[in-house]
């Protein structure tokens, strides 16, 4: 999403004489009338056309988000009072993760042994690509491998072995770097818990992955899902989220939902990360507009579907503006998945049949999207007037 600064915003009242925050303010209302008439003229001539056919994992995940918004406050209330503590699954084990590592005098050719390729990987695992490239390379970057990978594959579990790894690996006396890597200075780092960080590097701010001996392993991208999907890559424990939290509260630092820009989602509650929640204000496993958006986007969904389904997240969004707030919603359970894939086809064609025609769908589809771009143009004006 776009936003205006505030030095843009600061030159737009400076064209003005008298009343500059009244004379913007009519601006923002004459351009917002503008850009809905465009809009509407825009779909107005557009023939509207049928919406594809959701493949099976994206009508489990609109099924998995609509059963959820369907659960009534007392359910919802029983359920997280009977649930047990959220645990990261990825951790599962990981107290005898030691036993994948190689001992520190191991040469290069012993630590190369048994290290699959990613199409070996693949084919042993069931993994797709991405996952088999990060865990194999990825994880690892410039530093050495000391991961024993005839030991990982021979483990009933691969893909959680080699994670499992990765997190030891990170967190030993092994000499896996030769510390030169980028290491923050105290100026540098206004948190920190376990192996995250929160850094102020050229002037940016953001989360970044650190091994136990100070050096950056990956910045990582400031949303609920990419840090998820990085801490399990490296085997890492989201539970330190919740400390990260405390210290940059301390500090006034801004990145919850509603805080970090005012009047917008964008935001993590790391506290609800690490309890197993979605830590957003949004559900980013569902997008009725992926369609609209092509391939990629509609493949971004299932995957942040599936990865939460694995990870047994905590359905309940956390309101807007209220950072720490705890999900309420009861983990989505291995039943509830499988009952929403063998129903989700049937359930969304029978829905569609009985509602709407091909044509009004498409209708209701674009009239969303034209919604969406308006109150995204209006936050970013907003926030332009605030600044």
């Amino acid at each position: 999403m776009t936003t205006i600064s505030s030095t843009q915003a600061a030159s737009l009242s400076g064209s003005t004489n008298a009343t500059p925050h009244s004379r913007l303010q009519d601006a923002v209302h004459a351009l917002a009338q503008t850009f809905a008439t465009a809009l509407l003229e825009s779909l107005g001539s557009s023939a509207p056309t049928a919406a594809p056919a959701a493949t099976s994992t994206q009508a489990t995940a609109v099924t998995d988000t609509a059963s959820e918004a369907a659960r009534t406050p007392a359910a919802i209330a029983e359920g997280s009072s009977t649930a047990a503590p959220w645990r990261a699954p990825w951790l599962t084990g990981a107290e005898n993760a030691s036993s994948y590592l190689h001992a520190p005098d191991a040469d290069a050719a012993t630590r190369q042994r048994g290290k699959p390729d990613a199409a070996t990987f693949m084919k042993a695992t069931g993994a797709d690509f991405s996952t088999a490239s990060s865990l194999l390379y990825g994880v690892m970057g410039s530093n050495e491998d000391y991961r024993n990978w005839d030991a990982i594959m021979a483990s009933a579990n691969p893909v959680q072995s080699a994670r499992q790894a990765t997190g030891a690996l990170y967190n030993s006396n092994l000499p896996y770097t030769d510390g030169s890597g980028f290491k923050p200075d105290s100026q540098q780092t206004l948190a920190t818990s376990g192996n995250f960080a929160w850094l102020r590097v050229e002037e940016r701010e953001g989360l970044w992955l650190l091994n136990n001996q100070g050096e950056a392993l990956r910045q990582v991208h400031f949303s609920a899902p990419e840090i998820l999907r990085a801490t399990r890559e490296f085997g890492l424990d989201p539970a330190d989220l919740g400390p990260l939290a405390d210290q940059m509260d301390a500090q006034g630092i801004k990145y919850a939902p509603g805080a970090r820009y005012t009047g917008s989602d964008h935001g993590v509650d790391l506290r609800n990360l690490a309890q197993g929640g979605m830590g957003a204000a949004y559900d980013w496993t569902s997008d009725p507009l992926a369609h609209l958006k092509g391939p990629g986007a509609q493949d971004a969904v299932a995957a942040n579907a599936l990865m939460a389904r694995e990870m047994g997240l905590q359905r309940g969004l956390v309101p807007l503006g209220t950072p720490g707030q705890t999900a309420t919603a009861a983990p989505a359970t291995a039943t509830a998945t499988a009952t929403a894939t063998a129903t989700a086809t049937a359930t969304a064609t029978a829905t569609a049949t009985a509602t709407a025609t091909p044509a009004n769908t498409a209708a209701a589809d674009m009239d969303a999207l034209g919604k969406q771009l308006m109150e995204s143009l209006l936050r970013s004006l907003q926030n332009g007037l605030q600044s």
